[in-house]
C-alpha cells in the first residue's frame, strides 16, 4: 500500500517524537496484513522522558506525518514514572495493542502493532541517559520535520522556534512573516532581546501543518535551526506533613482567602515586639514572626547559609536590585511581596495601552506568557513560595524574611496547572533581559535539550544576566541523566542540589560533581503562599531561591559587580562540605555571610541609600574582609 518500511522512535505522545537521540531503527513489514515488530534490546538506553515508541512510514512520497503508535506503560510492557522508564520486558513476550496508521497512498488500515523484547532484563532496568543532543540544529542527519508533532497541546499553542542567521535582513524578516502567514496561517513573534523568533499558528494547527511549517523553515537559507516547542514543569513543590496542606485559589482570585486553609504553626517572635531587630553580637535577626521556622536561614547547629550574619552586614533594601522569578507566578496582593515587587515606571496600570511600546500591555509587575496578560498572578502557590525566600520583606513584623530584604522582584509567569512550554519560558528570559532584570531565578525543568532555550540562555548572559536554577527532584547524577535547564554549558548558570537539616543532601534531590554547582536548603522550606499564607515545601525548587536571594544580596551590597564575577564569588564563598564533595562541583553549600565578605573586597567605597531611598551621607570604607571599616559623615 505504499508504505516501504517505518523508522522507530522514542516519543512522549502518539505524535511527539524526542528531541535529539531517540531514534530507535528501522522496521519493516512485508504487507499490511503483517504485524510491525519493533525490537528494544535488553541494553537498550531509553530516554528518560520516552513514554511511547512511534513507528513512522516511508514511501515513495516521503515520510508519512502520522505513524504507528504505541503506548509505553505497564499494559505494553515498559513501566515509567514522572522522570524516568524501565525496561520489564521478557525474553518472547509480544504485546499487540491495535493501532492505526496512515500511509501516503491509502486511506488508514487497521494494523498490529507487536513489540517483542529480545531478552530478559535482569535487574528490570535499564540505563538512564539524556533524551537530548547538545547539537539539535536543522543541520543534523535527520530533520526536525521528519520527527515534527503536534506541538506541546499548552493552551492550545502551535508554535515552533527559530533562529536566523546573523545576515538575515530585516526586509527579509518581513516578507518571511507574511509569507508564513499567507500560507499556514502562522504569526511570527521575535524575541529581539534573545535573538529567536517563533512561528505560531493560532488556529492549532494539525500535524500536518504544523510539520509543514517546520519543512518550510528548514528549507529557509537564512534559519540557523528549526525545534519544535516543548513542556517544562514546576520542579518539586511538595506540601510537608510538618505544616497543615494547602492549596493556591482557583484562576486568578488570590484575594479569596477562604480557598487556603491558614497555617497554624508559628514560633515566638524573637523581637521584644515587631518591626524592632534583636542585635546579638555580629548577627541581624528581623522582628519576622515566623524567623523560627527558617531552618534553611538559621539554626543551632549552625547548618544554615549564616543570613543573620549575612543581616550583620547588609540586608540588600536599595530596591535596585531585580530578580526575575519565571515560574507559576507571583501572589501580587501578599502581605510579605507587595512592597517587593518590581514595578514598570514607564507603565499605566489597567488603561488597556501599552505605555511604555515595549509590546506588552499593562505589563506592571511582569507579565503572564502563559495566558498573555498583564496580570503574572499565582494561581499554583510554587512560585510565590519562591519568591518569599529570595526577597520576602525583612523586619516588617510579618511573616517570614528572604534572604534578601528589599529586592525588586519581577514576576513572570510561564508555567500553569499543565506545565508551560519552551517559547514561553523563552519569552520570560526576553523580557527579563530587555526590562533589566540582574539575575533569574528559575525552578522548573522536564523537557529535553533545546537549542532555542539554550541560546536564550546565552543570550541573558551576554547581557550580564545570572541564571541560577534547581537542579532536579529525581535523585540521580545529572553528570549520566542530564537534567535541563541545569546541564546547559552556559557560563551564567548556577545548578543548585537540595540540602536537608542534618547537612545530608535531600534524599530526593539530583546531584553532579560537574553539573551542579552548589547545594542550598530546600527540604522543608517555610516561605510565602497565595492569599497572605505561609506554607513548608520540599524541592530543590527550594534550593534555587536560596542561591539566587543570597545573589540579589550580594549584588545590592556591590552593584557594580558584573554577572560572572557574582556568580564566583557565591561559589567561591560556599562552606566546603564532606558530604557534598564529588556530589556538587563546589562541595559545598550557601554561605550568604562569606558571599558579602568576599564581595566587600570589590565594595572600596560604597554611599549606600537611606531606607526611604534618598541619597546617603555616610560613606563607608570597609576594612580587610568585611570586617571593620570607616564610616564617614558627609
Amino acid at each position: 500500500s505504499g508504505v516501504a518500511s517505518y523508522t522507530a522512535f522514542w516519543g512522549t505522545s502518539p505524535t511527539e517524537v524526542l528531541h535529539g537521540e531517540a531514534e530507535i531503527g528501522s522496521v519493516s513489514a512485508s504487507s499490511s496484513g503483517d504485524p510491525l515488530v519493533v525490537v528494544v534490546p535488553n541494553d537498550t538506553a531509553i530516554p528518560e522522558l520516552a513514554r511511547f515508541i512511534i513507528a513512522f512510514a516511508s514511501g515513495p512520497d516521503g515520510v508519512a506525518v502520522n505513524g504507528v503508535a504505541v503506548q509505553c506503560d505497564d499494559v505494553t510492557g515498559l513501566q515509567y514514572s514522572t522522570t524516568s522508564i524501565d525496561l520489564v520486558g521478557y525474553a518472547g513476550e509480544t504485546l499487540t495493542p491495535n493501532v492505526t496508521i496512515i500511509n501516503n497512498d491509502a486511506d488508514p488500515v487497521q494494523l498490529t502493532a507487536e513489540l517483542v523484547f529480545e531478552q530478559a532484563a535482569a535487574s528490570n532496568s535499564v540505563e538512564r541517559i539524556s533524551d537530548g543532543s547538545s547539537e539539535g540544529s536543522s543541520s543534523s542527519s535527520t530533520a526536525a520535520s521528519d520527527r515534527c508533532y503536534k506541538s506541546g497541546g499548552v493552551s492550545g499553542k502551535s508554535r515552533v522556534l527559530f533562529k536566523l542567521k546573523p545576515q538575515a535582513t530585516q526586509h527579509g524578516r518581513r516578507l518571511r512573516a507574511r509569507r508564513l502567514h499567507s500560507a499556514y496561517g502562522a504569526v511570527v513573534h521575535n524575541f529581539e532581546h534573545v535573538r529567536l523568533s517563533s512561528a505560531e499558528i493560532i488556529a492549532k494547527g494539525e500535524a500536518e501543518q504544523v510539520c509543514a511549517l517546520m519543512r518550510h523553515l528548514e528549507l529557509d537559507p537564512d534559519v540557523l535551526f528549526v525545534e519544535e516547542d516543548m513542556r517544562w514543569f514546576p520542579i518539586g513543590g511538595r506540601l510537608e506533613p510538618l505544616f497543615p496542606p494547602g492549596a493556591a485559589a482557583k484562576g486568578k482570585d488570590v484575594a479569596n482567602k477562604s480557598s487556603i486553609i491558614p497555617a497554624l504553626h508559628h514560633s515566638m517572635p524573637r523581637c521584644m515586639r515587631p518591626g524592632v531587630c534583636a542585635k546579638s553580637g555580629s548577627q541581624t535577626i528581623p522582628g519576622d514572626p515566623s524567623m523560627g521556622n527558617l531552618w534553611g536561614m538559621d539554626n543551632d547547629a549552625d547548618v544554615d547559609i549564616d543570613a543573620p550574619e549575612a543581616w550583620s552586614i547588609h540586608t540588600g533594601t536599595s530596591g535596585n536590585v531585580i530578580v526575575g522569578v519565571i515560574d507559576t507566578g507571583v501572589d501580587l496582593n501578599h502581605e510579605d511581596l507587595r512592597n517587593n515587587l518590581w514595578t514598570n515606571p514607564g507603565e499605566i496600570p489597567g488603561d488597556g495601552i501599552d505605555n511604555d511600546d515595549n509590546g506588552y500591555v499593562d505589563d506592571v509587575h511582569g507579565y503572564d506568557f502563559y495566558d498573555n496578560d498583564g496580570d503574572p498572578s499565582d494561581d499554583q502557590g510554587h512560585g510565590t513560595h519562591c519568591a518569599g525566600t529570595i526577597g520576602a520583606e525583612g523586619d516588617n513584623g510579618l511573616g517570614v524574611a528572604g534572604v534578601s530584604w528589599g529586592p525588586k522582584i519581577m514576576a513572570l509567569r510561564f508555567l500553569g496547572a499543565g506545565g508551560g512550554s519552551t517559547s514561553d519560558a523563552i519569552r520570560a528570559i526576553d523580557y527579563a533581559v530587555q526590562m533589566g532584570a540582574s539575575l533569574t531565578s528559575n525552578s522548573w525543568g522536564g523537557g529535553g535539550y533545546s537549542t532555542a532555550l539554550a541560546a536564550a540562555i546565552e543570550a541573558a548572559n551576554e547581557a550580564g544576566q545570572l541564571f541560577v536554577v534547581a537542579a532536579g527532584n529525581d535523585g540521580m547524577d545529572n553528570d549520566i541523566t542530564a537534567t535541563y535547564p541545569c546541564n546547559y554549558d552556559n557560563a551564567n548558570i548556577i545548578c543548585v542540589a537540595s540540602m536537608q537539616e542534618s547537612e545530608d543532601l535531600s534524599s530526593f534531590s539530583n546531584w553532579g560533581a560537574q553539573s551542579v554547582h552548589i547545594a542550598a536548603p530546600g527540604s522543608y522550606i517555610y516561605s510565602t503562599y497565595p492569599n497572605n499564607q505561609y506554607q513548608s515545601l520540599s524541592g530543590t525548587s527550594m534550593a534555587c531561591p536560596h542561591v539566587a536571594g543570597a545573589a540579589a544580596l550580594v549584588l545590592d551590597y556591590v552593584p557594580q559587580l558584573t554577572h560572572m564575577e557574582l556568580r564566583q564569588i557565591i561559589l567561591d564563598s560556599a562552606d566546603v562540605v564532606d558530604k557534598f564533595v564529588g556530589k556538587v562541583s563546589t562541595g559545598a553549600r550557601l554561605n550568604a555571610h562569606t558571599a558579602l565578605m568576599h564581595a566587600s573586597s570589590a565594595a572600596w567605597a560604597r554611599i549606600p541609600a537611606r531606607p526611604d531611598g534618598t541619597p546617603g551621607t555616610a560613606l563607608t570604607v570597609p576594612g580587610s574582609g568585611g570586617a571593620g571599616g570607616v564610616v564617614l559623615e558627609l
